[in-house]
């Protein structure tokens, strides 16, 4: 693959400016090429607990009011929330609540912006390969929506309005419990 180069003061801002354009044309490509989405409803006794990092507060907050709108439209009454400090922590604050609390599904919300170190893309690692293994370990499903992006500008874009990425995690957490109950 050949790297663009984007030469100029404002190279981040053109990087970005050209994330969100190709982010805007694969969204509209995936969306033409899917067959139109089944809304699944939440089965009624069903707990639902919507877990989010701290990193990023007002940009999670968002996702995380989004999520929980979503949810109690798609029939959810029980909802449970629960704050950590990271996206490090997120897979172990899901375990210990499967574990305490007879929860049936997890949404986990949470910003990573990559800075001049790889610590971001370590963390983003962890934490994608932490939510899966406990996901499988525990056949709770969780609906992962932990942005890992270049720029607050952009998780700021993709955390609501258009993109919704809470809205998006709430809808497929309850496809995939309406999948693992049928």
């Amino acid at each position: 693959m050949e790297s663009i180069s984007l030469p100029g003061k404002n190279s981040q801002m053109k990087r970005d400016v050209l994330t969100l354009f190709l982010w805007r044309v694969y969204t509209v490509i995936m969306l033409s090429n899917q067959a139109p989405k089944t809304v699944s409803r939440i089965p009624k006794g069903k707990t639902i607990a919507v877990i989010c990092s701290s990193y990023h507060q007002d940009i999670v907050r968002i996702m995380e009011d989004d999520a929980k709108k979503m949810l109690h439209e798609l029939g959810a009454s029980n909802i449970l929330t629960l704050s950590v400090p990271g996206a490090f922590e997120l897979p172990l604050a899901c375990l210990d609540l499967i574990r305490r609390k007879k929860v049936h599904g997890i949404v986990a919300l949470g910003i990573i912006v990559q800075g001049e170190t790889h610590h971001a893309s370590e963390i983003a690692r962890a934490c994608t390969d932490g939510l899966m293994q406990v996901q499988l370990s525990t056949q709770i499903p969780i609906a992962h929506e932990v942005l890992y992006v270049n720029s607050v500008k952009v998780a700021r874009e993709r955390a609501g309005g258009e993109h919704g990425k809470g809205k998006e995690a709430a809808e497929t957490l309850a496809r995939m419990i309406s999948i693992m109950n049928a």
